[in-house]
């Protein structure tokens, strides 16, 4: 039972290690990945309320 303590805290850094390296790559994956053609731009000026307004028109038609 003695050895399952000493391999522990080691096999709890390996899985660390493991996550945080899995985060990353998809972190990286994500950001490699072309966003769609079919995206349409929302000028930056229109206020929260027109943006949502917007959006919600492009669901209805698409």
């Amino acid at each position: 039972m003695m050895e399952f303590w000493v391999a522990n805290p080691l096999i709890e850094m390996i899985f660390g290690i493991v996550s945080f390296v899995g985060v990353l790559v998809l972190g990286w994956a994500n950001l490699m990945v072309e966003p769609p053609k079919t995206a349409v731009a929302i000028p930056a000026e229109l206020n929260v309320w027109e943006r949502h307004r917007l959006r919600q028109s492009q669901k209805k038609e698409g």
